[in-house]
């Protein structure tokens, strides 16, 4: 499962994309992911923005193999303020 919120013109952002553990460790991850930045471009998305929970070793590791690379928080992230210093927040600009 997997979304894309477009946060403005040029901004998507990738939400909730999560794998079942039955599922994990097949690639389903890596191909959801760029099957969303794919339709990102598409809408006209040039950066994309994520976060995630920093135990997420996993998929911190399909992220960056993706090109994202670790930034501060962003002002839309819907995380709880009381979690924000566990959590990752990565960004991916398109060239």
């Amino acid at each position: 499962m997997g979304a894309l919120r477009k946060l403005n013109d040029k901004t998507g952002e990738i939400k909730r994309l999560y794998i079942r553990p039955l599922y994990r460790g097949k690639g389903y991850g890596k191909q959801m992911l760029n099957k969303l930045l794919e339709a990102g471009t598409k809408f006209g998305c040039s950066s994309f923005l994520l976060e995630t929970p920093g135990f997420s070793r996993a998929a911190q590791h399909i992220y960056r193999s993706a090109g994202f690379k670790e930034r501060k928080e962003y002002p839309e992230s819907e995380t709880p303020t009381i979690l924000r210093p566990h959590w990752l927040f990565m960004e991916k600009k398109e060239q």
